[in-house]
Formats: C-alpha cells, structure tokens, sequence
C-alpha cells in the first residue's frame, strides 16, 4: 500500500536510507539532462558571443586565468590598457571571477564559462527539484517547478540578451541557497541531511554576494527568512534539534 504523505522520507537522507518511492529514477534524470541542455544549446557553438558585456566578462575571465598560470594567485588590481590599477576585482564578482579564472587557466576563458554556466543551470535544477520532493512529495510538481525556474526569462534575458553574466550567477546562486535551505527545512529531512542542506545553503548564500552584490542586497530577505524558520523547526524538534541550532548560529555568524 502507497506511504502516507506525511510518513515519506526526505531524498536528502543519507545514500541507500529511503524507500523506493525516495529514490531517482530514469526519467527523472532523462528529463533533469533535457531541462537543462535545452537553455544552453546556444553555448554550443564556440565562439558565439552574446550582446557586447559578453566580451567584457570573457576578458576578465580570461585576464583572470591568465594571472593565475602565472603567478598562482588572484590578481587585486587590473593592469591592462584601459584599466591600470584598476581595484575591480576587490569589488565586484570577487569570488566568481577568480572561480572561472581558475577554469580558464585549464580551459580557455569561453570554455571556461560555458562550462560554468552549465554547472550552474544544472546546480540549480537539482536544487529546486530537491526542494520540491522534500516538501511537496511529488516528482510531476517538483518537476515542473524545477523546470520553470531553469527555463525563467529572468534568467535566459542576463544569459543571451543582456549578457549579464555576473547577475545569471548570482540569482542562480540564490535560487540554490535558498532551495537548500527550505529542503533542510523539510520535516521528513533527517538529520544529517539537514545539516548538509544548511551548509550548502550559506555557501551558496555567499557565493551570491561574491557574484553580484547587488542581486545579494535585492535576495537578502529571502535569506533571512530561513533563519527563523529553522530555528523554529529545530527547537520543535527538541533535543534532537539542539546540536543543529548550534551548527545554524555558527553557519550564519560566517554567512
């Protein structure tokens, strides 16, 4: 007989814990594949460059993979023709140029971010979807939602149009930080999982003010919403909850 609702596990319970209803199965990671190559298909020629920032966020990329090779750090200033001295990088994009950078050493810089983009499209689906069979219990909804936010106009306009590359990251990061934190949220998490879900979210958390600050100043309600909330749910939990409210001060003491 099907599970009541309420009595399914998490999929963020330890590996080979849940049930067979927890677990993925082949359509679900066909359609995740198909969801997510389909907003990058345009990615795949090599040297398409969209809208006129596109070239500007691939040269610092690239300036960035450049310093790394060779001197195995990040650079604090830019010293080029056009921008001498200029303190960019301590700035703006701070985590995320110095993330490609690393990519584009080993890479090239349009690799670089079309693979980055790629991750980070697929990230963020994995993250919602997550969110979803957590709270919801249902892989068609989940799905669709899933999908919806992948596939947002948002999104796709700083992709191809406004080729806002800073701001794709960061509302992508945020997306991720905050579907994590409602998956640790969930009631059937387990513990472990919770712990997980609650870490990911505050790097994600900081990986987006790292990203764009001005998406993380617009996102930060969102963020501080999850606080309290977690709080509540793991003082409901009682004893069992007391070592992760202690993990949720520290973690958000350092986001």
């Amino acid at each position: 007989p099907r599970e009541p609702l309420m009595k399914r596990t998490s999929p963020m319970i330890a590996a080979g814990s849940g049930t067979e209803a927890d677990r993925w199965v082949w359509w679900e990671v066909l359609a995740g594949v198909a969801v997510c190559l389909l907003p990058c298909w345009l990615l795949f020629e090599p040297g398409a460059n969209f809208y006129y920032d596109w070239h500007n966020h691939q040269w610092l990329v690239g300036y960035f993979g450049e310093h790394f090779r060779t001197h195995l750090c990040r650079p604090e200033v830019l010293n080029a023709a056009g921008a001498v001295a200029m303190p960019q990088p301590v700035f703006y994009g701070f985590l995320l140029y110095p993330g490609l950078g690393v990519l584009s050493a080993l890479l090239g810089a349009s690799l670089a971010i079309r693979v980055g983009i790629a991750l980070t499209l697929a990230s963020q689906f994995f993250a919602v979807y997550l969110a979803g069979r957590s709270m919801l219990a249902h892989r068609g909804v989940s799905l669709v939602t899933a999908a919806a936010v992948t596939w947002s106009v948002h999104s796709l306009t700083n992709l191809y149009n406004r080729a806002a590359l800073t701001e794709f990251f960061a509302v992508a990061f945020l997306n991720i930080a905050v579907a994590m934190g409602v998956a640790a949220l969930a009631p059937t998490t387990s513990e472990r999982g919770r712990l997980a879900g609650g870490w990911l979210a505050i790097v994600f958390a900081v990986l987006t003010v790292g990203s764009h600050p001005p998406t993380a100043l617009v996102g930060v309600g969102l963020i501080a919403m999850l606080v309290p909330l977690g709080i509540w749910e793991l003082r409901r939990r009682g004893r069992e909850g007391t070592r992760g409210r202690r993990w949720l001060a520290v973690g958000a003491g350092l986001g």
